[in-house]
């Protein structure tokens, strides 16, 4: 035992130091007794594997994406039909519907796009929801650079009518 103050060794039921004369603090001596652990055994769940659900979000997103324009095509196809007849009425409706089957494909497309990023979300690992995330941004990505070809040649098709008008 040492004095807190000087250092200086001191014996065992000394209450001042005979150095510095500081108090001597006592320390009870702490008894240690082991603590038994017991012992678990812990078992962590791995996560379901949705690989089933993913499959059928991949199929139900590709049947909209793809599906849905196919039919909007063959229902503008017929109703184009309808409006060359001429009467008033049938063009109306055959307008009406065209609108109403092309506001459906686009939502049907938002759709399909949702539904395969829920599949990505619930399963990460399914080939079939990476295979159909990549297809869709290099469609994405084609459409872009579509409509941008489209924009340069009708700015270039104006500016050379633009001398006729």
């Amino acid at each position: 035992m040492f004095c807190t103050e000087c250092g200086k060794k001191l014996t065992k039921n000394t209450k001042f130091c005979p150095e510095c004369g500081k108090e001597v603090e006592v320390k009870e001596a702490v008894v240690e007794t082991p603590v038994v652990v017991e012992e678990k055994t812990v078992v962590v769940e791995k996560p379901k594997d949705n690989n089933h659900l993913a499959n059928v979000l991949c199929t139900i997103s590709v049947c909209l994406y793809f599906g849905m324009p196919l039919i909007s095509f063959i229902i503008y196809f017929i109703t184009g039909g309808l409006m060359s007849v001429g009467d008033d009425a049938t063009t109306a409706i055959a307008s009406f519907f065209s609108s109403v089957v092309g506001i459906l494909s686009s939502c049907s497309t938002l759709a399909a796009y949702v539904l395969m990023i829920v599949a990505r979300v619930k399963c990460p690992s399914n080939t079939f929801g990476k295979v159909l995330m990549w297809v869709y941004i290099a469609l994405f990505v084609m459409g872009i650079i579509t409509a941008l070809v489209l924009m340069v040649a009708c700015v270039g098709m104006l500016a050379a009518c633009g001398s006729q008008f």
